[in-house]
């Protein structure tokens, strides 16, 4: 049930509604075994994504990954975090840390605390790629908010009256247009340097791949689709969950025969036809996605050499 987003309580409902035998009372007893399974079987996945990625990056293994993390609440109060890397060659995930404030059993004599953060929750994101490279180891709208109607400063806006700069369109309509929401000079003196930081050639120069962060937004709902945020879940059923989310984004929803395998269960054909029918959809989208994103990357190519 957990693998559709469920729990013990629809597992009942579920079996009551089918005339099946209720499911045994406390699940958790069965936790460890599943998670030593997804742990090997997800751990494999991750090792089989960074050796593709090796290979993809002339067998180097100073590999380019993209980091990036998520909670449960928005507003940095959230109890449950997990970070994760992905490899910018071939967008899978190569590594992840699940991160928990909580213990039950810290209300009580605790020897075994489940806790392994503790501190601001927005500082999660930090913790997780601490451990995951440790691991790994074994400018133009700073003119727009510094115009004044003394100083203002359009010369990097669009002209016309079409324009998005309303000063600019003013001058052609004619207009009554007021500044506003400036920044204090001292203040717009610090973001610059941060500005002129960002634009620097040799940091954009790692953009040239064409890459997005779509694989880690991807991946990001493939999390909260095993664990949806409506319900609280201590540190085993978020693992379970980042675990089975590694095994079906890496190597598709198929790649769960391998879990059954594992737990002795022979899948029947309808198991395999119907995670096969999933990842043939998915598969699919990506396909046109990949295809779209690699029609620009030529077209930037072309153009490129176009125009020296």
């Amino acid at each position: 049930m957990r693998a559709i987003g469920k729990g013990g309580a629809a597992a009942r409902i579920f079996c009551g509604l089918m005339n099946l035998p209720p499911p045994p009372a406390k699940l958790e007893r069965h936790n460890s075994l599943f998670l030593n399974v997804l742990k090997t079987i997800s751990e494999d996945s991750m090792n089989a994504a960074v050796h593709e990625a090796v290979i993809a990056n002339d067998n180097n293994s100073n590999i380019a990954v993209a980091v990036d993390g998520t909670w449960r609440k928005r507003g940095y109060s959230s109890l449950n975090g997990v970070v994760w890397a992905t490899s910018v060659d071939n967008g899978k995930v190569i590594d992840f840390e699940a991160l928990t404030k909580y213990c039950s059993s810290c209300l009580k004599p605790c020897e075994n605390c489940a806790k392994n953060y503790e501190g601001f929750s927005g500082r999660m994101e930090c913790r997780g790629y601490k451990h995951i490279f440790q691991r790994s180891e074994t400018s133009r709208m700073l003119y727009a908010v510094s115009c004044t109607e003394d100083n203002p400063q359009h010369a990097l806006c669009p002209l016309g009256e079409d324009s998005w700069c309303g000063y600019n369109r003013s001058i052609v309509t004619g207009e009554f247009y007021i500044h506003k929401h400036s920044l204090p000079e001292s203040i717009l003196l610090k973001v610059k340097k941060v500005f002129r930081d960002l634009t620097e050639k040799d940091l954009l120069k790692k953009c040239l791949h064409g890459r997005t962060q779509n694989p880690n937004e991807s991946f990001n709902k493939c999390i909260w689709e095993q664990i949806p945020k409506t319900v609280f879940v201590g540190i085993e059923t978020l693992k379970f969950g980042a675990m089975d989310a590694v095994i079906c984004f890496n190597d598709g929803y198929v790649s769960r025969i391998k879990v059954f395998e594992a737990l002795g269960i022979k899948p029947g054909y309808n198991t395999e036809r119907a995670l096969l029918i999933i990842d043939k959809r998915i598969f699919e989208a990506e396909r046109i996605v990949n295809k779209v994103s690699l029609e620009a990357r030529n077209k930037k190519k072309v153009f490129k050499k176009e125009n020296g």
